[in-house]
């Protein structure tokens, strides 16, 4: 629950990073379903831009090349305004992303930017709980249909094991960064600070990474062990954070994918989406 007053600020229109830079590591993604024995203890290793099928824009640094990426950008248009959210493929013709990107103004036509193409969304399935309260979103969560294929990595739902309170995970968006810009893949780390049954939350204190704006409907990740090998999956979704500016003192809201119901909900939509 955000414990801040003030309504919650919708992270649609990015990640804002301190000095604190993700370091790029060797590991493989995962893709659809799981093998072998899965461990309930997180791997000590965070998501790079290899794992949601990107590049390394620079070694050491946090911008990925986005070209293949599951992660993608996600344009609405309406009668009087637009918006830019974030969203993550997790089948060739779906994708997901925060229900409040569809909600705050009346829609016209959307469409995602997956490696350089721009795809039509055909229908938009919003969670049937999905609501704004005073303090914030509550399940979050939509399923974007294509109406064509995308040929582009996907993730997999992260269902083997819960992310804990304390745990690190990696967050992805297309939101505006530390320098202003826009429209560019990053990945950060932020720590897991509570969990509940809609949410999962980490507090940005000035160190490591931020959600900010365009990064609403990006992906947080987390792994489990398969094989001895980090496997990463989808275990939330940003939705808001309680200080407009994305400055200090932020407390993000992510919707939480891992409780039963919501499992349902996303396998109802895309029965062949992987689970790792």
């Amino acid at each position: 629950m955000q414990t801040s007053s003030v309504p919650p600020t919708p992270l649609k229109s990015r990640l804002c990073f301190a000095a604190a830079l993700l370091i790029i590591l060797c590991s493989c993604s995962g893709g659809g379903g799981s093998s072998g024995d899965n461990s309930s203890t997180p791997p000590a290793v965070s998501a790079t831009c290899e794992d949601v099928g990107a590049s390394p824009w620079v070694l050491n640094s946090t911008p990925c090349r986005s070209a293949h990426a599951a992660i993608v950008q996600l344009k609405i248009s309406g009668l009087t305004e637009n918006a830019v959210c974030s969203a993550t493929l997790i089948s060739s013709t779906a994708a997901i992303t925060a229900a409040h990107c569809f909600t705050t103004f009346a829609v016209a036509h959307s469409e995602i930017l997956a490696n350089g193409i721009e795809v039509a969304v055909s229908r938009v399935v919003l969670h049937p709980q999905a609501q704004k309260t005073a303090r914030e979103y509550l399940n979050d969560v939509a399923i974007v249909h294509l109406a064509s294929p995308v040929e582009a990595a996907q993730m997999p739902l992260l269902t083997s094991r819960q992310v804990t309170s304390g745990e690190m995970v990696s967050i992805f968006g297309y939101g505006i960064d530390d320098q202003g810009q826009q429209g560019i893949l990053h990945g950060g780390n932020m720590r897991i600070t509570s969990v509940t049954s809609t949410h999962l939350s980490a507090f940005y204190d000035g160190s490591g990474s931020n959600a900010c704006f365009g990064d609403s409907g990006g992906a947080v990740l987390s792994s489990a062990s398969v094989d001895g090998l980090p496997i990463f999956g989808i275990a939330g979704v940003i939705s808001s954070g309680s200080n407009g500016t994305c400055a200090n003192n932020d407390l993000n809201l992510f919707a939480n994918l891992q409780t039963d119901a919501m499992i349902q909900f996303i396998l109802n939509e895309v029965p062949n989406v992987g689970i790792v």
